[in-house]
């Protein structure tokens, strides 16, 4: 309800008091929205923070930090996203803070902006395999130079044999398509196949 402009030139007390006193009760109503009612003890702090739907443009302010609901083909439901006012907007600005693909092979933003991906794949022992990061419509990729840190690891079923353990894995020229991964195998048939777990840190493009 919009608030009514009152007292105008010319109006009694008689005439602006409902009118007020309807302002107030709407001011109160909206104040009631996430906020601890005035008559209690902690009146005026946030009992939660809504973000309705943000359509159009936001503003890009120089010092200032920007949180807003958008939904996007990145996740196909609302998220979080932060604009940093002191940072250029490109596509690592906003970040979707609260964006991820929660799967096998998946991704993740931190408010930071700080860009994770993981999955699994199965490569060749005892030779130099190349994974490439996943990328889609719904997957972001690394900035140019934008991965800082890699890992990878063997994983296994259960009950695994004292052979199936004996594969030494490396990582190295990471780029921000892809990741090159050998996993040498001590007294294992060059031709066998090993399971691993990988994770990438960086900056998204």
């Amino acid at each position: 309800m919009a608030l009514t402009n009152v007292p105008l030139a010319g109006q009694t007390l008689a005439q602006t008091r409902d009118p007020i006193a309807n302002n107030f009760s709407t001011i109160n109503n909206a104040f009631l929205v996430d906020h601890v009612e005035y008559n209690i003890s902690g009146q005026g702090k946030h009992n939660q923070v809504t973000f309705p739907p943000h359509t159009g443009s936001v503003p890009h302010v120089a010092g200032e930090i920007i949180l807003f609901n958008q939904n996007t083909s990145l996740t196909g439901v609302p998220d979080i996203w932060m604009q940093r006012g002191s940072v250029a907007l490109s596509t690592s600005n906003p970040i979707p803070i609260t964006g991820s693909m929660q799967a096998t092979n998946g991704w993740t933003y931190l408010p930071s902006g700080i860009f994770i991906k993981w999955g699994t794949s199965s490569v060749t022992r005892n030779t130099l395999s190349t994974i490439t990061f996943p990328t889609g419509s719904n997957i972001p990729a690394f900035a140019l130079n934008g991965v800082f840190s890699m890992q990878a690891s063997q994983t296994f079923g259960a009950g695994p044999s004292t052979g199936d353990l004996n594969t030494a894995v490396s990582v190295g020229n990471v780029t921000n398509l892809n990741f090159q991964l050998f996993a040498r195998a001590i007294g294992l048939p060059s031709g066998s196949s090993v399971n691993i777990f990988w994770m990438a840190i960086g900056i998204g493009a």
